[in-house]
């Protein structure tokens, strides 16, 4: 018996559904049910930037709206945290990618910024768009960010930071990135 399309979850409510499962998964450091979830959102035929924004990132601020009600201890926050990132990488790995498009980008949290989720996903999000990215990961430093877009002239700096006491070396940064050879376009993204 076929099931009419009334009868199916609409895709927000589907989208709502995974994102609940996958906060018990990750709290649970559950790595095959995340894994599971993930594929099920394939299934389920979303997209990487759904999956990443409407699963992914909405069970990550659900579980720290808990840390911050104290619901859940660090430990908990941080073990949720490092378990999504591999699901970050994992949502990347099977997703079919554009091809190169020449764009390079230079991606990389604030000196003192070790909040790197943002930063992270949206590498992987270029990197599906056929960008080439260079991922810094965390706290680089201002002067070191400078050099390495004098030595390797990308065509965007994105530089993440999540807290407002971080923004003043993004400034720095900004300004002494538009004193450098390239022309580069810097963009600031808020996680």
């Amino acid at each position: 018996m076929l099931i009419s399309s009334s009868n199916q979850p609409s895709r927000s409510s589907q989208k709502i559904r995974l994102s609940a499962d996958l906060i018990e998964c990750l709290l649970a450091g559950d790595m095959n049910k995340s894994q599971s979830i993930i594929q099920e959102s394939f299934i389920q035929k979303l997209t990487p930037i759904e999956i990443y924004a409407s699963i992914i990132a909405v069970s990550l601020n659900k579980i720290g709206d808990m840390w911050h009600e104290g619901a859940i201890s660090i430990a908990h926050e941080h073990l949720a945290s490092e378990t999504a990132m591999k699901l970050i990488d994992l949502v990347a790995e099977k997703s079919p990618h554009l091809s190169p498009n020449g764009l390079t980008a230079v991606v990389a949290c604030v000196e003192g910024e070790y909040h790197t989720m943002g930063a992270k996903l949206f590498s992987k999000l270029l990197e599906i768009d056929g960008w080439s990215v260079h991922y810094l990961g965390p706290s680089t430093p201002s002067k070191d960010l400078v050099i390495y877009a004098k030595e390797t002239s990308p065509d965007v700096m994105v530089i993440s930071t999540s807290t407002k006491k971080t923004i003043d070396p993004v400034s720095y940064t900004h300004l002494r990135a538009h004193e450098t050879e390239a022309d580069l376009v810097c963009r600031l993204l808020l996680e």
